[in-house]
């Protein structure tokens, strides 16, 4: 049910910020996917919370990188 809809798109997350090299953001993903796995329901609320933070920094990291590399162009 949910917690199999959480572990994959968790495991989802975790490929795509893994092509980032976002450390913070993988471990983030990583551990989502393994509560969910374990059908925790409200730890896995509580490591989403804590993912999308991790994600946010991923944003604004790419957009600082995108601006820089526009500057130079």
């Amino acid at each position: 049910g949910d917690c199999l809809v959480v572990q994959r798109a968790a495991h989802a997350i975790k490929g795509s910020v893994g092509n980032f090299q976002a450390a913070a953001a993988y471990q983030a993903a990583k551990e989502l996917e393994l509560v969910a796995k374990s059908a925790n329901l409200e730890a896995a609320r509580q490591v989403f919370a804590a993912l999308e933070i991790r994600i946010e920094d991923v944003r604004r990291a790419l957009r600082t990188l995108t601006k820089e590399l526009s500057q130079r162009g």
